[in-house]
């Protein structure tokens, strides 16, 4: 006759903890990240920074940037989490002729690839091809 041990056990976790402990953060979105522009080749470096009271800013810079006419161009902005996202709703692209975009910029974490994925919409309207950022420096 075979017997057999089972063991079971019992999770003694508070309500809640398995799902905050999977949920975003502003800490995950903050460092420099770098990509390239899929439009047109430029190098896309991105700084963010989280303060306690959970407002994030943003600093980026293009190498190219095609909505400029071409050249290096700079953009910031201030925002926060909505959801599982990093958002700047009042981000301000200054090309290099003293011109500025109004533009909404958010990114999403993708974890399998430890990247983020950046979502740029210009004049409300007008959303451009994803860039896929690497996290060069914490």
């Amino acid at each position: 006759m075979q017997r057999f041990l089972v063991f079971a056990f019992v999770a003694l976790l508070p309500p809640g903890f398995a799902s905050s402990a999977n949920a975003v953060s502003e800490r995950s979105f903050v460092g420099l990240w770098e990509g390239i522009d899929p439009v047109d080749g430029g190098d896309s470096l991105r700084s963010i920074t989280c303060f306690r009271d959970q407002s994030c800013k943003l600093a980026a810079t293009d190498s190219v940037i095609t909505l400029c006419g071409s050249g290096p161009a700079f953009a910031g902005g201030t925002g926060g989490l909505e959801g599982d996202e990093l958002v700047f709703p009042d981000a301000a692209l200054t090309c290099p002729d003293g011109r500025v975009v109004d533009l909404v910029i958010s990114y999403e974490r993708d974890r399998r690839n430890r990247t983020l994925v950046e979502t740029v919409v210009v004049g409300g309207t007008t959303t451009l091809p994803n860039i896929i950022f690497h996290r060069i420096s914490k």
